[in-house]
């Protein structure tokens, strides 16, 4: 990417294995990043997924660009497994207080 928006070189990742590789995408060159959503001709010709990348990338960018993009901190482990606790013993009590009245 340029100081523009434009896109400089443009490659995406294809494969579900560590033998993915990276494959070129020469007709996003010189681009402007502002447009590539899913309007755009270039993006309605790739799949869903790539699609949804583009957008993705695209949206990220924006913010940056903005000023409020904050990265948000993926859930561990073991904080999930605490969430799925406290809603399990929420249902529970629940379920219990409804079978007292």
């Amino acid at each position: 990417m340029d100081s523009q928006g434009k896109i400089l070189a443009a490659r995406k990742m294809q494969g579900v294995t560590v033998l993915a590789k990276f494959h070129p995408l020469p007709q996003y060159v010189n681009e402007d990043i502002h447009y590539m959503d899913h309007y755009h001709p270039l993006v309605q010709k790739e799949n869903k997924l790539t699609q949804q990348a583009m957008e993705n990338a695209r949206e990220i960018y924006l913010r940056v660009e903005l000023g409020n993009y904050q990265e948000t901190q993926p859930l561990t482990p073991l904080n999930g497994a605490k969430i799925q606790w406290q809603l399990w013993k929420n249902k529970v009590q629940t379920k219990l207080k409804g079978s007292v009245e």
